[in-house]
């Protein structure tokens, strides 16, 4: 579950929502009721786990910074190409 609205938190927990790993309270200060029926929800629907399963994997996978060198080098060739 995720909370709040200033800096970039609107943002996160719109993506967090989005994505299916959490339950956004759309609140800057949830109630303690809400909190405790979206960790409930969290726990006990199956599809948060296994969203947040296939994004661990998709993460995983990733190339990551390793990677960054090789697709710059690319781009930058194919755009020379191009003009």
């Amino acid at each position: 579950m995720v909370a709040g609205d200033t800096e970039g938190k609107a943002e996160t927990t719109r993506r967090v929502e989005w994505s299916g790993v959490g339950v956004n309270l759309r609140s800057a200060h949830p109630e303690v009721a809400a909190i405790a029926a979206a960790v409930d929800e969290v726990l006990s629907v199956p599809s948060y786990r296994e969203r947040a399963q296939e994004l661990q994997a998709e993460v995983a996978a990733a190339p990551g910074v390793a990677a960054l060198e090789q697709m710059t080098l690319e781009l930058v060739a194919a755009r020379g190409a191009a003009a």
